[in-house]
């Protein structure tokens, strides 16, 4: 069993005891259709992630503890996706991901790798809607709401930062500094190879049931609700 590593697409399949019908690609699964991948006799989760998504990375030690659970009774890949193929490796290594993990669309233009052994953040600030190199214009009202001057300090250094690197390093940056970014500073996935014209949203995992029917496409990160958990249930595994 292949495990802590990233694999090529064909050789996860196999250990997957999974034949791919057509060229795999996650638009492709669509909830109530015929999944393009042969699962056989059990459920498999599709976990797709990548190392510039914080969501992503908030999310991943909750996935690992699902897989523990469910190993007897489900399979688990993951897709490392629109991701730099070393950064892929190092969440693989800094998570101590068990399952397989293929990467679909490697992207010259995502964040190099982070530091496997660097400290997660005390605390996440998600942005949205705020390009980066507009941050330091837009932190003196943030100050004038009452936003407390720690955080603001943080987002100074980011803005500051940012106002002269590349979007890929500037992601880098202001990840490993626990902030993120949502809509506005999107990575350009133009370099990537083969890149879709349909991208998925990230974090997304899908659940496809023993019948090779895709069951369910649950995008982004919740908190508050285990998504595996939940809709493993709906197959009756608990």
């Amino acid at each position: 069993m292949v495990r802590h590593g990233v694999v090529a697409a064909a050789a996860a399949f196999a250990l997957l005891a999974a034949t791919p019908k057509a060229s795999f690609d996650l638009a492709q699964l669509a909830v109530g259709t015929k999944a393009p991948i042969a699962v056989h006799s059990r459920p498999l989760v599709i976990v797709a992630f990548a190392s510039w998504c914080v969501g992503c990375l908030d999310e991943m030690p909750r996935i690992v503890q699902a897989y523990e659970r469910f190993k007897d009774r489900a399979d688990f890949l993951g897709v490392d996706y629109l991701d730099n193929p070393s950064a892929g490796e190092a969440v693989v290594t800094k998570y101590h991901i068990p399952f397989p993990v293929v990467q679909l669309y490697p992207n010259a233009e995502a964040p190099p790798p982070m530091d496997p052994n660097a400290s997660e953040p005390n605390d996440s600030i998600h942005i949205a809607g705020v390009p980066p190199e507009a941050l330091l214009q837009l932190l003196p009202p943030m100050a004038k709401s009452g936003m407390d001057p720690a955080t603001i300090a943080k987002l100074k250094d980011i803005g500051t930062y940012c106002a002269s690197a590349s979007a890929s390093a500037c992601t880098t940056y202001a990840t490993a500094r626990g902030v993120s970014f949502t809509a506005a500073n999107a990575l350009n996935v133009t370099h990537a190879v083969n890149a879709p014209s349909k991208t998925a949203g990230l974090p997304h995992l899908y659940v496809i049931d023993a019948n090779d029917i895709v069951r369910a496409d649950v995008a982004g990160y919740n908190s508050g609700e285990d998504a595996i958990v939940t809709e493993l249930a709906k197959l009756g595994i608990r």
